[in-house]
């Protein structure tokens, strides 16, 4: 910006201010002492909002503040039961190799992913089992698996659940494919019939053989069930 340009700013700069000369200092003063009101009355009601999460303001107040949350959540409850979105069943399907070395050792890697997962804070309550497809001893192992059932937390949507599953099974398979991945949505109405799943009853050809040799599968590698457990008592095993 050269002088002449400088010059027609202070001078544009003192015009504007000559339009505002019918104000005096008193009308300064008085608009001055009426922002800060406004913004002292702003800032104290934050103050307030601040001390009423808390639970700071007293007994009626701590009150009041327990009854909103008892109504977020029922609304919130109320909410999941209109749209049955309440619950996820979850199967995992990770890449398997009978004859691969190091099988036992992944297989327990995954194992504790499935319980890292099922800790994580959008889950309220969970359910889950390891599985595989081998109807006879000798193919135990062959295609081992997982399904969970879940609760969700309902501070969470069914999508941060979906993206926290692919994000924790990402190393296991294409999480893109829902044929390894599967995510399904449901209602109080399914649950009951996802929790049976999940404790082993099952019908239909071969069903029978291959939960005989589930659970020698399951011992031989010292695998854990968790059923209906809640977030609380669930733990890592060793």
């Amino acid at each position: 910006m050269d002088e002449n340009e400088l010059i027609i700013n202070k001078a544009q700069a003192l015009s504007s201010m000559d339009n505002f000369s019918w104000i005096t200092k008193d009308d300064l003063e008085e608009l001055r002492i009426q922002e800060e009101k406004k913004f002292f009355q702003q800032q104290y009601k934050k103050n307030l909002t601040m001390k009423f999460e808390l639970g700071t303001l007293g007994s009626h107040m701590l009150q009041l503040k327990e009854e909103q949350e008892d109504l977020r959540d029922k609304l919130k409850a109320k909410t999941a039961r209109d749209h049955n979105n309440g619950y996820l069943f979850i199967t995992v399907n990770p890449k398997v190799s009978t004859a691969d070395v190091m099988f036992k050792e992944k297989l327990h890697k995954f194992e504790k992913s499935i319980i890292k997962f099922i800790n994580r804070n959008f889950v309220e309550e969970a359910w889950a089992v390891i599985e595989q497809r081998g109807v006879a001893s000798g193919e135990a192992g062959q295609g081992y698996h997982a399904h969970i059932e879940l609760r969700r937390n309902l501070n969470y949507r069914p999508s941060d659940i979906i993206k926290g599953a692919k994000n924790t099974f990402k190393t296991y398979c294409d999480v893109k494919n829902p044929n390894l991945l599967n995510c399904q949505i449901h209602g109080e109405d399914f649950h009951k019939d996802k929790l049976e799943y999940i404790e082993g009853v099952k019908t239909g050809e071969g069903k029978d053989l291959k939960q005989i040799v589930d659970k020698t599968f399951r011992e031989k590698n010292n695998l854990q069930v968790v059923y209906n457990a809640k977030k609380a008592e669930l733990t890592e095993t060793s």
